[in-house]
């Protein structure tokens, strides 16, 4: 393929949904907030380093390294991202990603031993010859490997609970005991759910869980009545009130957010596209003037369909309508950051409203069930 050979290494914008992502990427998890944060920079700001591709041989493109920017951009609603085309073998893309997120987004400890050990797989060699191919001591590998020993229910438990990797290479030489698993996850920091004791016994559960749940229970009653004083809801249908104004407000903030957030998208893409329009309309003229000249084609492929991609976007966008200026361009995308970021704010803050509330409506509706109900409730009145 002609792009392939001789065009490695440079930069093309590339339409965003034919790139596919690594099957070497050692990452598992992404952190949503993060992403949220890096998509609304590049729609401010555009994406200043560009993702590595390799090509396929049905057409598409192999993601090399990138992923978090790849994924933040498809969440910024753009259509085509910056790609540097390189001719990489597995190989080499296993190693680049692994080398990229050990260097960059910082993976939890079995991500990346898991990432080492995919890696030893494709260059099939020896601990001590990864460890020199990874620039790292090969006692350091061999105990980073040695993580991949805990299972799954214990591995969660170390990353909860924020223990060292040495803490848990000593579970695994027999030095500390194993971690318990509790049944449910620990009280949380914000007001939860109490939960049906008898119904969980019934389901099984044992006495020490009974015990647990009813510690669990005592401390998520202490905060439910204290909100109940702080917001002086000494009544059920005022609290009932409160709970459906808090549900009604998260939600119209969240399609008021969706909505500012479609805008700022669809400008910054209008944006990227007027660009990327104006940069590679020379060459489509050249190729007008060239009478559409087979040579001149193969030689100006990826500039000619970016400005194909461009044209494509600006119409798709546009439709119909006049093309703004790029003065106008900006100062739009300025003001709908600035209230995206506005919104945003109230949005978390009505979302954590919503779920304590919701939580408090909850936790009073149980204790009413628990003792006769809403009738009950309401003789006592």
């Amino acid at each position: 393929m002609f792009e392939r050979k001789k065009q490695a290494g440079k930069i093309y914008f590339l339409p965003i949904d034919q790139i596919r992502p690594s099957p070497f990427q050692a990452r598992r998890e992404f952190s949503e907030q993060e992403l949220a944060a890096l998509a609304q920079s590049i729609r401010e700001n555009g994406l200043l380093q560009p993702v590595t591709v390799r090509k396929l041989s049905d057409g598409g493109y192999e993601l090399v390294a990138g992923e978090r920017r790849l994924r933040a951009c498809r969440l910024a609603k753009m259509t085509t991202i910056p790609a540097i085309l390189c001719n990489y073998g597995d190989e080499q893309t296993a190693a680049l990603g692994l080398l990229e997120n050990i260097q960059r987004a910082d993976l939890n400890p079995f991500e990346q031993a898991q990432g080492m050990k995919d890696v030893m797989v494709l260059w099939d060699c020896t601990q001590a010859e990864a460890a020199k191919r990874l620039g790292m001591a090969q006692p350091t590998l061999a105990n980073k490997l040695r993580l991949l020993q805990l299972n799954a229910d214990q591995r969660q438990f170390v990353l909860d609970n924020n223990l060292t990797e040495r803490h848990a290479r000593a579970v695994i030489a027999g030095e500390q005991p194993a971690p318990e698993i509790p049944d449910e996850a620990p009280p949380p920091q914000r007001i939860n759910l109490i939960i049906d004791i008898q119904e969980r016994l019934s389901q099984g559960k044992g006495p020490a869980y009974e015990r647990w749940a009813k510690v669990y229970n005592l401390k998520q009653m202490a905060a439910t009545l204290q909100y109940l004083r702080e917001h002086e809801l000494g009544d059920y249908d005022a609290l009932a009130a409160k709970t459906s104004g808090a549900v009604d407000r998260f939600h119209a903030l969240a399609g008021e957010l969706r909505d500012t957030e479609a805008a700022l998208a669809r400008t910054s893409d209008l944006m990227a596209a007027t660009v990327e329009y104006a940069t590679t309309r020379p060459v489509f003229d050249g190729y007008k003037a060239a009478r559409y000249s087979k040579k001149y084609l193969a030689e100006h492929e990826a500039e000619l369909a970016s400005y194909r991609a461009a044209k494509a976007a600006m119409n798709d966008i546009l439709a119909g309508a006049k093309l703004p200026k790029m003065d106008a361009l900006k100062k739009s995308r300025r003001e709908l950051a600035e209230k995206k970021k506005a919104l945003y704010a109230e949005y978390r803050k009505a979302q954590e409203d919503m779920r304590e509330a919701v939580a408090i409506k909850a936790n009073i509706d149980h204790l009413l069930g628990a003792t006769g109900g809403r009738e009950n409730k309401a003789q006592e009145r």
